[in-house]
Formats: C-alpha cells, sequence, structure tokens
C-alpha cells in the first residue's frame, strides 16, 4: 500500500509542477474588455499625459475591433502627442471611414481639431 500512495502522490506532484510551470492564465471581465472602455481608460490617460499606456489601450479597443473608429482616434492622437505626423494623420483618416452616427463623426472631427492644435503648439511663435 505504500507503494500505490507513493505513485499517486507522485503523479499528483508532477501534474501540479505542469500546471504550474504553464503560461499564466488571463481572467477577462468581459464588461471591462470591450472597445468602448478602452477608449475611455485611454483617453483618461492622455488627460494626464501617460502616452505609452494610453497607446496600450488605444491597440487593446483595436484588436477587440478593427472597426471601431474612436480607437483609431485615439491611436491618431497619441502619435501626435509623440510628433509622429504622417502616422497620426493616417490613424485620424481611417477613423474618419469607419466613423458611423453623428457621435462618432463628431467625435473623429474633434480629434483632428486636437491634433493639429497640438500640432500649433510646436510651432515656435
Amino acid at each position: 500500500m505504500g507503494l500505490r500512495a507513493l505513485k499517486y502522490f507522485i503523479a499528483i506532484a508532477a501534474l501540479i509542477l505542469l500546471v504550474a510551470c504553464g503560461p499564466d492564465t488571463i481572467f477577462l471581465r468581459s464588461g471591462l474588455d470591450t472597445p468602448f472602455q478602452h477608449v475611455q481608460n485611454g483617453n483618461r490617460l492622455l488627460k494626464y499625459n501617460k502616452v505609452d499606456a494610453a497607446f496600450n489601450e488605444f491597440t487593446r479597443a483595436k484588436n477587440l475591433d478593427d472597426q471601431y473608429a474612436l480607437a483609431y482616434v485615439g491611436l491618431g492622437l497619441v502619435c501626435g502627442r509623440k510628433n509622429q505626423t504622417k502616422e497620426a494623420v493616417a490613424f485620424m483618416q481611417k477613423a474618419r471611414k469607419l466613423a458611423l452616427g453623428a457621435n462618432e463623426i463628431k467625435a473623429v472631427d474633434l480629434g483632428f481639431i486636437q491634433l493639429y492644435t497640438h500640432e500649433d503648439k510646436k510651432k515656435p511663435q
């Protein structure tokens, strides 16, 4: 009986070891893992000039829904903050093409205004 118990113990220990060495499990909270939520998070982060963290949020929104115009607006604003003007304009133009409804169109227009306002602040006067 002692040998049998040892075999079970070794089998269980091996299983635990295999599971412990596997990739980390990602637990998604579906209500918080939406394009809308990530865009909101990204906009808050931009407000506090946390550009890299905002980029991650907007990218996650785009990865969840590559047709979500507001994700591209956010990516455009991030590129504008990083002085990557060509990329910023490309993201904004993509957002304009994808925009559905008056609210998204207004958000794209406001994004362009923010982008160009930021550009004006960089020019010496």
